[in-house]
């Protein structure tokens, strides 16, 4: 894995903004004001700003089987049913755990 230096700010960013207090609305509302996008289907999304800041794979860890597939062929979110597997320290980093782990507990 690559880090897209450009990407990464924006990242790096809604850490900072949510361990500053702002709610993922208010991250969504200011990040599509202050980069917006001309591409609508682009624009930020309330729903994206969660997924990065639950998405452990910024902190340089990787974990493996977040879903699975079921004997009906459906893909499953992991809650538990099957092993997962962590990955320590697979890539760059772009978040460090302690932020990561900070921000969990607000979450």
């Amino acid at each position: 894995m690559i880090i897209n230096e450009e990407e990464s700010k924006y990242v790096e960013k809604i850490y900072e903004l949510y361990l500053q207090g702002m709610g993922t609305w208010s991250i969504e509302k200011y990040l599509n004001k202050k980069y917006p996008n001309k591409n609508r289907e682009k624009s930020w999304k309330e729903r994206t700003i969660t997924e990065i800041l639950k998405n452990i794979n910024y902190t340089g860890d990787l974990l493996l089987q977040k879903t699975y597939t079921d004997e009906d062929y459906k893909t499953r979110k992991n809650k538990g049913e099957r092993d997962q597997y962590l990955i320590e320290n697979h890539h760059p980093a772009i978040i460090s755990k302690e932020k990561f782990e900070k921000v969990q507990k607000l979450i």
